[in-house]
Order: C-alpha cells, then structure tokens, then sequence
C-alpha cells in the first residue's frame, strides 16, 4: 500500500498552506481576494446607487444615520498542480520512485480531503494526467491512478523541467514538483522562472537515495546513465567520492540559494526518511501544511 492507514488517518486533519489566494470560480473552503455571500463577515462600506438593499446594515443606520453595505469574504478553492517525476533516473530506482509517489499521494490526498481542486501530471511517461478533481471521494482513484504509474513503458527523453511547463494550468495556482532535480541548473531555473511567469506558487520536493547524498562504491566500477544508457567505467576512491561530493554540494548549494531568491519552496528529503516525518514534521515547519 502506498501509504498506510495510520498515515491516510492523519492526512485529513492537515491542510495545505499558499501564499496564494483562491481566484478559483467554483465554492471552496479558502478565503479569497473576491468579497461574495459566505456568513464569514469582512468589513463595512458606504451604500452606492446599485447596490443590493438586502446588504444595507439597518442597526449601523440607526445608529449613524448613513447606509452602510455589509461586505462578507467569499469561499474559493485552490488549484493544487501536482508534477511527479517518473523518468528513468527515479522510476528504476525503486526507493526513489515509492519515496515519490507516496508524497505525490499525500499532497494529493491531503488537497482533496481539504475540499482543493487537484490535477497529477507524471513527467516523463506517455500516461494521461489525472486531470482537476475536487473532492474526498475522489482521493481513493489518486491514490490507483498512482499506483499504475509503476509500469516501464516509453518514456520521455527530454528534460524533465521542459515537460513540466507543458502542463501549466491556464489558472493560478500552487505547483508542487517531486523530482531529484539532476539536471543542469541552467534548465531548472529557466522553467522554475516560466512558472512563477505564470503565476504559479512554486514549491519543490527533492528526494534523493542514500547512494546518491553519501556514495559508499569501491573497486572498479561500469556506471549506466539511467536516462541515455551511457556507460562509464570509473575506479572508485577516496579521490572520486570527495570529487562527486563536491561537485553534488556545488548543485544543492545553487538550487537552494535559487529558490530562495526567488521565494521558492524547497525541501531535500532522503528516501531512508519516514514518509510521516517529511510530512508532518518537515513541511510543518516550513510551513507548508498546517
């Protein structure tokens, strides 16, 4: 099971926190830039020729003797874009790929138990989206529409950042990418750019293997590019390891002084991490979920 019932337990009870507030056309729970009919109260304005007579506050006019409109605080949703990386670099790794799509599945799970409108994209597979849903009833299908993503087929070569922009949603919105983000930093941050362009509150989730943040290879070694099949052959030593975690700290160093010039969530998480702690722990501190 993709996540477990203690976790699909404690999911509900979470929100997930934006910056952003909901334009959305359809009724929903967060508060909105737009005033409209909720009972939530928001302020006083004076009466203009036009305005509707049912809103004039006729106890601030006996005490005041001017008209006055009662404004309440309309209930919008949040479109919640999620980007799930299923290249070959994560897909063959079963730990990356399971660590991936269980926050996929939590994020997704947690947005349509929290009455948001939800939308799944897997970057780099030929698999439709699982396009914007709205509604608890819909995270048991989420949660399938995941799982069956664990099939090898033809994937997409490109990078997986330029795929992502294909997907944007026409509407603002918070977008969620869950990748391990090893790719030139060039292209990353060129498409990180491209969303915000397009209004989207970015946030990033990158999960790495231990392998990955703490190599532990000795001997001689036939490395395969998981993207292109590209074969190296490479005598591991202390030489090596300190040359990879270098360059591997040079990387992280870039993408987290980026994000944060940019105001962009970023989270690194290690897929020996509890899938509980990154969630309720992690995020809660940075604010992410409430």
């Amino acid at each position: 099971m993709m996540l477990s019932p203690r976790v699909l337990q404690r999911l509900p009870k979470h929100r997930i926190q934006s910056t952003i507030l909901a334009r959305g056309t359809h009724r929903g729970e967060r508060k909105s830039t737009k005033l409209g009919t909720s009972l939530e109260f928001s302020d006083y304005r004076l009466y203009s020729p036009g305005d509707d007579l049912r809103q004039i506050d006729w106890n601030a006019y006996a005490r005041t003797k001017k008209h006055y409109i009662k404004r309440f605080m309309d209930e919008q949703e949040l479109l919640i874009s999620i980007y799930l990386d299923t290249t070959s670099s994560v897909v063959l790794n079963k730990q990356k790929r399971d660590f991936s799509q269980s926050i996929a599945g939590a994020f997704g799970y947690m947005g349509l138990c929290g009455d948001d409108r939800v939308s799944l994209h897997p970057i780099g597979e030929k698999a439709p989206s699982f396009q914007f849903r709205k509604g608890r009833a819909y995270s048991s299908k989420l949660l399938s529409y995941i799982t069956s993503l664990n099939h090898l087929e033809e994937r997409v070569t490109q990078s997986f950042m330029k795929e992502v922009l294909r997907k944007l949603p026409k509407k603002s919105g918070l977008s969620i990418i869950i990748s391990d983000f090893m790719e030139p930093l060039g292209e990353i941050k060129l498409s990180l750019k491209r969303l915000q362009a397009q209004r989207q509150q970015v946030r990033l989730v990158q999960v790495l293997t231990e392998d990955e943040l703490n190599p532990r290879y000795k001997g001689d070694l036939k490395l395969i590019d998981s993207e292109n099949s590209q074969e190296t052959n490479v005598s591991m030593n202390k030489k090596v390891l300190q040359s990879y975690q270098k360059r591997l700290s040079a990387h992280q160093h870039d993408l987290a002084r980026f994000c944060s010039e940019r105001g962009i969530g970023l989270v690194t998480c290690s897929t020996s991490d509890a899938l509980e702690t990154v969630m309720f722990r992690d995020l809660r501190k940075k604010g992410w979920i409430l």
